[in-house]
């Protein structure tokens, strides 16, 4: 059976709820940020993504220099932020700066903000109503909240940041 290969990118500043989401993923190699195989079946068709977690290095300025070769050949990204620190979610639009600097095909590069719940929200610091507004302010392709402990929705972001990069394919 045929299959795709996409190159995605997540993004965000780091939290210990975004390390134990990225655990459910295979790691493949770790070169200053981590790297995460997964398949997935979009309507019959394989797809095989290759995630690169940026993670990890925008704290680090000398880091930084390299998002350009982390990013080169990434088809669509997730900005992942928890929605019980606000300041994960705070420094969205400088890493949409940086990101969106880098990218050859602005127009035609889709991302998609997306909370994390990593049990219930009673705590939350960031309101649904906030991400909508940061998703239009930004020009942003969606926005969805997954709950890890109830294992909602991360599926189905990643099938809804692949269907939109097959649109921009076909």
């Amino acid at each position: 059976m045929d299959f795709l290969l996409m190159k995605i990118i997540f993004f965000g500043e780091d939290f210990p709820d975004k390390t134990s989401l990225m655990q459910r993923f295979r790691t493949i190699g770790t070169i200053g940020v981590d790297s995460y195989a997964k398949n997935i079946f979009i309507d019959r068709q394989e797809v095989k993504l290759q995630i690169w977690d940026l993670g990890s290095i925008f704290p680090k300025s000398r880091v930084k220099l390299f998002i350009p070769q982390f990013i080169l050949g990434a088809l669509g990204g997730l900005y992942l932020y928890d929605v019980k620190d606000y300041s994960t979610f705070a420094h969205v639009d400088d890493w949409f700066s940086i990101i969106r600097n880098e990218l050859k095909n602005k127009d035609n590069f889709p991302i998609l903000l997306v909370g994390i719940i990593a049990d219930d929200d009673k705590e939350r610091e960031v309101t649904a109503e906030e991400a909508i507004k940061m998703t239009k302010d930004l020009k942003v392709s969606g926005f969805m909240e997954c709950n890890l402990k109830k294992g909602e929705n991360l599926e189905k972001a990643l099938e809804a940041l692949i269907r939109l990069i097959l649109d921009n394919i076909r």
